[in-house]
């Protein structure tokens, strides 16, 4: 029983790992676009494509060079 336990825990690990290192690490930043929605805030940059806005909560998505509405 004990070394199905140590098997187990093993393939915990390498999945944890694997989903780790599934994600790009994007640095998160403020950006000189006005927001679309509420129009008195910047929006953040979460990663190379998505934005949201601190003041509204709204999300948006870059699509060749304009924001969507996500």
């Amino acid at each position: 029983m004990g070394r199905m336990k140590e098997l187990f825990i093993e393939e915990q690990e390498k999945e944890s790992m694997d989903l780790q290192n599934m994600y790009d690490v994007y640095p998160v930043y403020k950006t000189n676009e006005l927001c679309p929605n509420c129009t008195e805030s910047t929006l953040i940059q979460m990663s190379k494509h998505n934005y949201s806005c601190d003041r509204c909560a709204q999300d948006f998505v870059s699509v060749q060079g304009s924001l969507r509405f996500k």
